[in-house]
């Protein structure tokens, strides 16, 4: 059921150190929370706000290799503006994004790595520290 329409796998890390991994169909980067279930097959879903989270994954798969290192330069030409984000517990991401703006509640990463876990990260203004351009 895993490829049921309009559902997204995706892993929510929280700033306070919680990791929650499911899926949703309502994510809207305009909207202060969104659904997410972790079991398609029960229905019951959860209700997360995004000023909670550090960012919100989307991954190809719930596993990542945690010793896996991300390449952090750009084999090909990426679509948007390059840059690096460093979050509040310091992890550091490289990546392109054709919509960030200083003023909003965050923006779509697309990791500079094509072979990466992550498809996408929303990252929250809550849960970045520094953007760099590159």
């Amino acid at each position: 059921m895993e490829s049921s329409v309009g559902w997204r796998k995706v892993v929510a890390r929280f700033n306070d150190g919680r990791v929650v991994c499911g899926y949703t169909n309502d994510f809207n980067p305009t909207k202060a929370h969104l659904h997410l279930s972790t079991n398609l097959r029960q229905g019951a879903s959860t209700v997360i706000r995004l000023s909670e989270l550090k960012a919100l994954f989307f991954v190809r798969e719930f596993a990542g290799d945690p010793t896996r290192v991300e390449a952090k330069f750009f084999s090909d030409t990426p679509h948007g503006r390059k840059m690096e984000v460093t979050f509040c517990d310091n992890e550091v991401m490289v990546g392109s994004t054709l919509s960030y703006r200083p003023e909003g509640h965050g923006f779509v990463l697309r990791p500079a790595d094509p072979t990466s876990n992550n498809l996408s990260v929303f990252v929250t203004a809550a849960g970045m520290q520094q953007v760099r351009f590159l």
